[in-house]
């Protein structure tokens, strides 16, 4: 489903301008304008390009466009219709910055399930190691989950290891003194990547599911939901993970456990670089 921000028009410009300025079409020719005219050759633009057009109803230089833009910038940018949409064309809008300042399809207060604040988006697909998977229209993105989010409570640095193409995508993210390679489990036609969160990193733990997403791309051959689990085994599943979590640092140092057993937010702030190592290998190591 395109984005409905994505609107479509007609705009003008002179070819002969120096300065290329498009203006909208509002419905026919403004109050005195000439272009689109037999007056067009009293225009000193027209007079400077010298071209002969004796009998035409409008100028030659008038260029007439079919465009499209984005209704939420507050500065429209018109890309030509015969150009592709991008990801204002399919599902990949979901991830746009301005859709996701006004639409936020998975801001608090949807109709998620929640364990204990963690989100678990239904129509997401999940791995083991605490990646989502959300293919729609023939376009994929790829993220953290909101579990993984919160150990992390804070990243250093995101760097991306694997190249456009057909690949295994993998992310290394900088925590604690350790560096941990984050790899979806699956093959995927990678298209791009997150690149703002090398200068945001923080983006990734504070909007899992939107702003923060990795990768995009297409299915490559084979299953790419392959060993994954849906929104609704995910939810059983993840109530296990939190339980299980609670367990390991209970076992680590009792200290970093709220009052009822659930780890503080910033509890890995508190473990040493081998107990942080212990951690990522016990929940996000892929094939664990």
């Amino acid at each position: 489903m395109s984005c409905p921000f994505l609107q479509e028009t007609r705009v003008r410009s002179c070819r002969g301008a120096a300065i290329r300025k498009l203006i909208v079409e509002t419905g026919g020719p403004a109050e005195g304008e000439r272009c689109s005219s037999s007056r067009h050759t009293e225009c000193a633009f027209f007079r400077e390009a010298n071209i002969h057009s004796a009998g035409a109803d409008k100028c030659p230089l008038l260029d007439e466009r079919h465009v499209r833009y984005c209704s939420a910038s507050s500065i429209p940018h018109y890309v030509p219709w015969s150009e592709q949409a991008g990801q204002c064309g399919g599902s990949g809008h979901r991830y746009c910055e301005l859709w996701l300042s006004v639409a936020r399809p998975h801001s608090p207060g949807t109709h998620d399930p929640a364990i204990d604040g963690i989100r678990v988006p239904r129509d997401l697909w999940y791995a083991p190691n605490h990646l989502w998977l959300h293919c729609e229209d023939g376009a994929c993105h790829i993220g953290i989950d909101e579990f993984l989010a919160r150990t992390l409570a804070q990243v250093d640095g995101i760097s991306f290891v694997t190249n456009q193409g057909v690949q295994q995508p993998v992310a290394v993210v900088s925590v604690r003194g350790v560096d941990w390679a984050l790899a979806f489990p699956n093959r995927l036609n990678i298209t791009g990547f997150n690149t703002y969160l090398r200068h945001a990193p923080e983006r990734l733990l504070a909007d899992p599911y939107g702003a923060g997403w990795l990768f995009e791309g297409r299915p490559a051959a084979g299953e790419v939901t392959a060993g994954l689990m849906d929104g609704e085994r995910a939810y059983g599943w993840m109530r296990n993970e939190t339980g299980r979590l609670a367990s390991f640092v209970h076992h680590l140092d009792g200290s970093t456990l709220n009052d009822g057993g659930r780890p503080t937010d910033d509890f890995i702030s508190h473990l040493s670089r081998e107990e942080v190592l212990r951690l990522m290998h016990e929940f996000f190591a892929l094939g664990r």
